[in-house]
């Protein structure tokens, strides 16, 4: 018996696409307790993280200006209405140097809250760094019941322009 070229190719493909899966670029850090996994977009085509940068823009003295992450949504783990904390840790050289204030919003199984963050470097200080965000999750009394923490991983270079 012999098969169809184009049937074997077909095949083949259907194979290779539910073999092979696209990492996520967003990496989860850690969790904790009663949480819900944010929605966040983080790869290539959409980075999480905008760098802004000034000076000779374009060139090799560019320095970093300000670290835009990306508006994502996540749920609580709740049907009623329960708050959502969310900040960001600035790692500086793989180290925390700067946590952002908690910011509170709230959110249940069907609807959501929306968070961004814009962090603006100081003059002068250089390194490499990377964006952490931790989600506090709270029940409706306001008692904290769980904690996700992820990783952007891509980020996307914005020369002396606005970024996203």
């Amino acid at each position: 018996m012999r098969l169809r070229p184009a049937l074997v190719l077909a095949t083949l493909t259907l194979a290779l696409i539910a073999t092979v899966q696209p990492a996520a670029a967003f990496t989860e850090q850690g969790t904790s307790g009663s949480y819900y996994v944010p929605q966040v977009t983080d790869e290539p085509a959409m980075p999480g993280v905008g760098c802004i940068y000034n000076d000779n823009a374009g060139t090799s003295n560019d320095t970093l200006k300000r670290l835009k992450v990306r508006q994502f949504f996540t749920h609580a783990p709740y049907s009623r209405k329960a708050y959502v904390g969310f900040r960001v840790t600035i790692l500086r050289n793989g180290a925390p140097y700067r946590t952002t204030p908690m910011v509170k919003k709230l959110a249940n199984e069907e609807e959501v809250a929306f968070f961004k963050a814009s962090w603006l470097k100081p003059a002068g200080l250089s390194g490499s760094f990377q964006a952490i965000v931790k989600l506090t999750f709270y029940n409706p009394q306001g008692v904290k019941k769980g904690t996700y923490k992820g990783r952007m991983d891509v980020y996307k270079q914005n020369l002396g322009a606005t970024g996203f």
